[in-house]
């Protein structure tokens, strides 16, 4: 591990102005290494130092540095007693690179080992913190106590970790963190947390993500935006959505528990980064706080009836057909029809249409992006309810955000959602109009108008695509009501 980071300004990476002597990098205040700094030294010249303190606040090191002139140390210091944190100021023509590094030692800290390979009784990892010992016993994180094993012999690499076990407990696999029993770190899937944000793109609350704690990978939203630190004075705004460079508290949901630590207690399990689900690109960077008390407070309720009772009662499947596509495209139309022969069929159905949800469920909701991710979050929550019910359940919305409809399935089992994209050419779409909505958004009175200044992401492998300029609503509609039958659904008795 690199022990001392150096944020510095691009001119002065560039220009090569500081010496750095081994044991130390210059970053810039975005690079996600600095999530494993114990020490970082900001090189004031040429920084919004205000800001920079505010990134560092957030990223919780044990040591912050800030080498200045006369001029900017009063600065440094004002913005560290309004943050409340702790600095060390050094001036310009002081700094020695060199005698920042000290050493880190991660033996010190608990035993945190990332399982990569299971070969028998031999397990081969990388290790996050502390250090193995022959003949103590270790567990996976999230298991109890029961699931002890014995370290018989081990080898260390670098970060690479080989361990010969006496017996192999079935919990330890690829991807499970193992510690020594009784220094076992913590276990949730809500946390409230300080994220940076490092994407081009804007974050929503709502929207799912990829996030990577210690090498455990799971997918991952912002519950809640909270509130956005202002960069200069600190206090807490308001916040719709993350731009690039802000600092957000915020609370993350996760899809799966993760171990974790407090950042006094390991960095490697404390720290995440934020992934886009389709890119890769890293989108965010921050310090968990702490697990929310409702993950640990909030259990399911065991009933007794159950989906398969009420579809055993319906004498059909649940299920979700998620129809998606430009205003005027047909998607309600379809629906309708849809609705009306598998009535014909007695199929208990409802259709959720994205007009109708907006007089109730979401009246309080407009058409920002952040509104249109909070929109189909509901929605798809609502279907999954419907889908236990053992409805078959037709939902009506442009949804034009791939990573939303995704989100959506992702509720749903295998077989149990089904995405419809009726797709028409804009310049048909914009031809019916039958609201007359596209006419006010091309005059300007309509804002945040999907085809017109707000993107629609087409899907890319939906279950099935209908043409409704080519074809008629009954004939979509019975490609619909193919595509159940084929998937045992409903029994597909064609229109007459």
């Amino acid at each position: 591990m690199i022990p001392v980071f150096i944020i510095a300004s691009e001119e002065v990476r560039e220009e090569g102005r500081i010496e750095c002597p081994e044991g130390t990098e210059i970053v810039a205040d975005t690079d996600p290494a600095l999530l494993a700094a114990h020490t970082i030294v900001v090189y004031a010249p040429g920084l919004d130092l205000q800001k920079i303190l505010l990134t560092c606040r957030c990223l919780v090191p044990d040591r912050i540095v800030v080498v200045a002139d006369r001029s900017e140390m009063s600065v440094a210091t004002d913005a560290a007693e309004r943050l409340g944190i702790d600095i060390d100021i050094v001036a310009l023509n002081r700094f020695d690179a060199g005698s920042m590094v000290g050493p880190v030692d991660l033996g010190t800290d608990p035993f945190r080992m990332m399982v990569d390979e299971v070969d028998g009784d031999r397990v081969q990892g990388r290790r996050l913190s502390g250090g193995p010992e022959n003949g103590i016993s270790i567990q996976a994180a999230t298991t109890s106590s029961s699931g002890q094993c014995e370290v018989g012999n081990h080898e260390i690499d670098g970060d690479v970790v080989s361990l010969s076990l006496v017996s192999l407990h079935s919990a330890i696999t690829p991807g499970a963190v193992l510690c020594r029993s009784g220094e076992v770190p913590e276990v949730s899937d809500q946390f409230k947390a300080d994220l940076i944000w490092l994407g081009e793109d804007d974050g929503f609350e709502g929207r799912p993500y990829d996030v990577v704690i210690g090498g455990q990978i799971r997918r991952a939203t912002v519950s809640e935006l909270k509130h956005r630190y202002d960069p200069h004075n600190y206090q807490h705004l308001s916040v719709r959505k993350i731009g690039t460079g802000d600092c957000v508290s915020v609370t993350l949901g996760l899809t799966q528990e993760v171990a974790f630590d407090d950042v006094s207690t390991t960095r490697s399990l404390a720290t995440f980064t934020l992934m886009d689900h389709y890119s890769g690109d890293v989108v965010g960077m921050g310090v968990l706080s702490h697990s929310l008390r409702r993950a640990q407070n909030v259990h399911r309720q065991e009933l007794s009836i159950g989906r398969v009772d009420r579809e055993r009662l319906n004498d059909h499947k649940g299920a979700v057909v998620w129809f998606t596509g430009l205003s005027g495209s047909g998607k309600s139309t379809v629906a309708n029809t849809v609705e009306q022969e598998l009535h014909r069929q007695e199929v208990r159905t409802y259709v959720l249409d994205g007009d109708n949800v907006r007089h109730g469920l979401n009246k309080d909701l407009g058409f920002t992006d952040a509104d249109r991710v909070e929109n189909i979050r509901r929605v798809a929550e609502v279907a999954r309810l419907m889908v236990d019910a053992g409805l078959v359940v037709l939902t009506s919305f442009i949804s034009p955000f791939r990573s939303e409809r995704d989100l959506a399935r992702q509720l749903f089992s295998e077989g149990e959602f089904f995405e419809v994209y009726v797709n028409v050419p804009l310049s048909v779409a914009e031809a019916r109009d039958p609201k007359g909505l596209y006419k006010k958004a091309r005059a300007g009175e309509i804002p945040n108008f999907t085809g017109i200044d707000s993107d629609y992401e087409a899907p890319i492998s939906p279950e099935l695509e209908v043409l409704t300029h080519e074809l008629s609503p009954a004939e979509c509609a019975s490609s619909v009501c193919d595509l159940l039958a084929e998937n045992d659904i409903a029994t597909g008795r064609r229109f007459v």
